[in-house]
């Protein structure tokens, strides 16, 4: 038998596991590999800017979102990073409270069309 909090994890997996932010059968699906979430990183990167006045001192950097999963197609391996495996951003952040201000995900072979167009 499983334990209480893994029954909740269970649960909560069962319901997500059908959960889908866009259309898989959409053209842009097969060139893009951030497709299923690239709706969810465009909202937040308009709530990011409207929650904040862009400042003067600003910082450009990479950064990891950690992931082993194999189903993550855009998982990479980075060894000079403390979690070798997950997704690589390239982050634009204040450089005195690291507030996030935009970031783009980084993917093999993300169109350059991506990088370029403000979300």
């Amino acid at each position: 038998m499983l334990c209480p909090h893994r029954q909740r994890l269970a649960k909560h997996g069962h319901r997500t596991q059908h959960l889908h932010f866009t259309d898989s059968n959409d053209e842009r699906a097969k060139t893009d590999r951030a497709w299923k979430v690239r709706s969810v990183v465009d909202c937040m990167q308009v709530r990011f800017r409207r929650g904040y006045k862009t400042p003067a001192a600003l910082s450009f950097d990479e950064g990891i979102t950690p992931s082993r999963s194999r189903y993550n197609p855009t998982r990479q391996y980075l060894k000079d990073k403390p979690h070798k495996w997950g997704t690589k951003l390239f982050i634009t952040c204040y450089a005195k409270t690291a507030y996030c201000l935009r970031y783009v995900l980084h993917c093999y072979t993300c169109p350059s069309a991506m990088l370029d167009h403000p979300p």
